[in-house]
């Protein structure tokens, strides 16, 4: 199958050379700035020395040379009351990679899991090293960088969210390690949001991470099973029905129906099909930074709640996690939501 590479947009480029040069340093008068001549984009570089656009140029090299074909001209012009080494200026043309034909296998692809950043942590996350590609020279962090930026934006009223798809336990890592770094740093000037939503990553990182080792192993064992040779039929004699494999453990349904909502507490109920009922609370206003230990709680549908206390999540998908655990269950967990009060937000 052929495949025909997207073009370069203007956008793209200059969000890209934005987090390489600096936003601050866009000019067409002395600094970079992105054109389209003849139906090309093209980055301009137009600062007082030609040594300043090579460093630039070195710079934008480095970090797309691998995801578009770059072409460097530098420009000559008769500046004579300038100083001696100011020369013109350069022209960065920026053209799709050519791209090989490829032929449609069989391989299997490999599983892969969503993860939804929150607006407020992935602003934060912008502005880090790792994002502005200047930690690439580390492979698990230009992995990371990657699949941050073909996330894919939602928006809803003023918020956001960015949701990326990976197969690689190493993203979603790296990810968790950030998050945890922005909680914890973030005492100088707190931003009660901003550590909301990092507490959210967290959660829901280790839910992906459930899922992803699941749909692994399942994949793994239908991998093997496939390979494995199987012996032929007798010619006489009963025949043997063939043997089920095991793919991992089946995913799992969490029904939570809210019943009533108190002064910011909303309170429902959460069932499995084995029969377990689990009550549980979704307090608002809870905050971290006076001292909550999460927004979510649940105890087992029992009567009075158990001696150690209720379990403490921050979101629901890490509350449904813990429940179905409590309840016997290893694989994944999908949550219907059902009353007037169902979360968009988990």
């Amino acid at each position: 199958m052929t495949t025909t590479p997207r073009a370069p947009r203007v956008c793209d480029i200059s969000r890209a050379v934005g987090r390489i040069l600096g936003k601050t340093q866009r000019s067409a008068a002395n600094g970079w700035d992105v054109i389209t001549d003849g139906g090309a984009v093209c980055i301009t570089l137009n600062h007082f020395y030609d040594r300043d656009d090579r460093a630039a140029w070195d710079k934008i090299h480095a970090a797309l040379g691998t995801r578009y074909s770059l072409t460097y001209t530098h420009i000559l012009a008769d500046y004579t009351h300038m100083a001696d080494d100011y020369h013109g200026c350069a022209l960065i043309e920026v053209r799709a990679l050519p791209q090989e034909n490829t032929t449609m296998t069989d391989t299997p692809t490999a599983p892969t899991v969503t993860l939804s950043l929150p607006g407020k942590f992935d602003d934060w996350f912008e502005g880090t090293a790792l994002a502005q590609g200047q930690d690439d020279i580390d492979p698990e962090c230009k992995i990371t960088r990657e699949a941050w930026e073909a996330g894919k934006i939602r928006r809803t009223g003023r918020s956001y969210s960015r949701t990326i798809t990976t197969d690689s336990m190493t993203v979603l890592s790296v990810l968790a390690e950030y998050a945890g770094n922005c909680v914890e740093f973030n005492s100088d000037d707190p931003d009660p949001a901003e550590v909301r939503a990092a507490q959210k990553v967290v959660a829901r990182v280790a839910t992906a991470r459930r899922e992803l080792r699941a749909a692994q192993e399942a994949a793994k064992a239908q991998q093997d099973a496939q390979e494995t040779p199987t012996a032929p039929a007798p010619a006489q004699g009963p025949q043997k029905a063939p043997t089920a494999v095991h793919q991992g453990p089946a995913p799992v349904v969490a029904r939570v129906e809210w019943t009533k909502t108190v002064r910011g507490h909303h309170n429902g109920v959460m069932s499995f099909p084995s029969g377990a009922i689990y009550k549980i609370t979704h307090i608002e206003r809870a905050r971290a930074d006076r001292g909550a230990k999460g927004d979510h709680l649940a105890y087992p549908d029992e009567g009075a709640q158990p001696e150690e206390g209720p379990a403490i999540t921050w979101g629901l998908d890490a509350l449904a996690a813990e429940c179905a655990q409590h309840a016997g269950y290893t694989g994944p967990v999908t949550i219907e939501q059902h009353g007037r009060n169902r979360l968009t937000r988990r």
